[in-house]
């Protein structure tokens, strides 16, 4: 079960159904970009997460550098840019961190601790760019109630909350997985049924449930892709001075069964 649940949670937080083409050899990384109005600069992204997602995903960040050049829009991973992180927690406590180059224009830094309402700033420079950004991580998922009906549907309600922009939902079992998102009234009771592919009253089968904050709501919500900054369109921004997001996301693993 373990390796199922890396196997189609792999697929489904950096694939977002997107051919997994794109995410493995970077076919169609580039942005549609209108030349008129194109600003060289950063396109990063950064995610912040807490909870029990995959290690592969927490903490990611990405940068890439956005040029215009012999009349196109050069894309290029960047693995020198210099990003600091900046922690408050609730009680007031100040940590820094700074990351460093991983992979090509990847970046992380295993010693980051996060939690709950956490608030966070971004700041990644290179060259002559800057990139700033802020944040607030959101709440783990109270789950209220799980049910299976009809041994298929799963019914699920979640604890009012204002912290969550978007929900996303992953049921895994059965060498399947079933996926889904929410935008919730923030303030109010979330409730959602998905169907499964299988007999949960015999298949093992666990919930994921990740909950994003404003900044991931938004970019998300504006583009056709999950992982892969500013794929398919128009170069959108929840940062300051470039391109991409910086944000946050809890999670919590359910077992249904």
């Amino acid at each position: 079960m373990r390796k199922l649940i890396l196997l189609f949670l792999s697929v489904g937080l950096f694939s977002g159904c997107e051919k997994m083409t794109e995410y493995y050899f970077g076919f169609n990384k580039q942005p549609n970009i209108s030349y008129d109005d194109f600003l060289p600069g950063l396109n990063v992204f950064g995610v912040l997460s807490y909870g029990p997602s995959l290690d592969s995903v927490n903490h990611h960040f990405e940068v890439q550098r956005m040029m215009f050049v012999r009349e196109n829009i050069d894309s290029s991973e960047i693995s020198d840019a210099k990003i600091q992180l900046i922690r408050k927690t609730l009680q007031s406590e100040v940590f820094e961190y700074t990351l460093d180059t991983i992979d090509a224009g990847v970046y992380s830094n295993p010693e980051i601790v996060t939690a709950p309402s956490d608030e966070w700033s971004f700041r990644c420079t290179y060259d002559t760019f800057s990139v700033v950004s802020q944040c607030v991580i959101p709440n783990v998922p109270v789950v209220t109630s799980l049910k299976i009906a009809n041994n298929r549907n799963l019914n699920v309600v979640l604890a009012a909350d204002t912290s969550s922009y978007l929900y996303y939902f992953y049921l895994v079992g059965n060498n399947d997985v079933v996926t889904s998102k929410l935008i919730p009234q923030r303030g109010y009771v979330t409730e959602t049924t998905l169907l499964a592919g299988w007999d949960m009253s015999n298949t093992p089968s666990v919930l994921f449930i990740f909950a994003c904050d404003k900044n991931l709501e938004t970019y998300y919500t504006t583009s056709n892709t999950f992982f892969k900054p500013n794929a398919f369109r128009e170069p959108y921004t929840t940062v300051d001075g470039g391109y991409g997001t910086f944000g946050a996301m809890s999670s919590i693993l359910c077992p249904v069964n």
